[in-house]
């Protein structure tokens, strides 16, 4: 069983710029778990290691060290998805096309909503150090 796990998420990889030809079922939903496990004990990993008590430091500190790595692997498996992807549809007996709209809508929806957190999480942060410093400087 874990032979056909690796064999399945290899051909994922090794099959990055290849967008002719057939993806099993299993290989594709092989990849896309592996990479959201891989991503959620990075995001587990980095969240524990920015622990350090001080509160706002900490969602500081994870926000620039863990959220800009995430995006950077996220951006990486744009292309082996999408190729996946268009393969698995192949399968299927469907255009590529159905999964190509499918992956670029989300290209174009995830930036908005990015732009959209970043405001929430700007008017989370001024209120939080609002009250702070409400009273003069924190001494540590």
């Amino acid at each position: 069983m874990f032979k056909i796990i690796v064999r399945c998420y290899i051909s994922g990889w090794r099959n990055t710029f290849n967008y002719r030809g057939y993806a099993t079922r299993k290989e594709f939903w092989v990849f896309i778990l592996v990479n959201l496990i891989f991503l959620n004990f990075y995001s587990a990993l980095t969240g524990m290691l920015t622990l350090t008590g001080s509160g706002i430091v900490d969602v500081l500190l994870f926000l620039s060290m863990g959220f800009s790595l995430q995006l950077l692997f996220i951006s990486i498996l744009i292309i082996p998805v999408m190729s996946l992807g268009v393969r698995r549809m192949h399968d299927i007996g469907r255009s590529g096309w159905w999964f190509s709209s499918l992956l670029l809508s989300n290209i174009f929806i995830i930036p908005h909503s990015l732009v959209l957190w970043s405001a929430v999480l700007q008017i989370i942060f001024h209120g939080i150090l609002h009250s702070l410093y409400r009273f003069g400087q924190v001494s540590y």
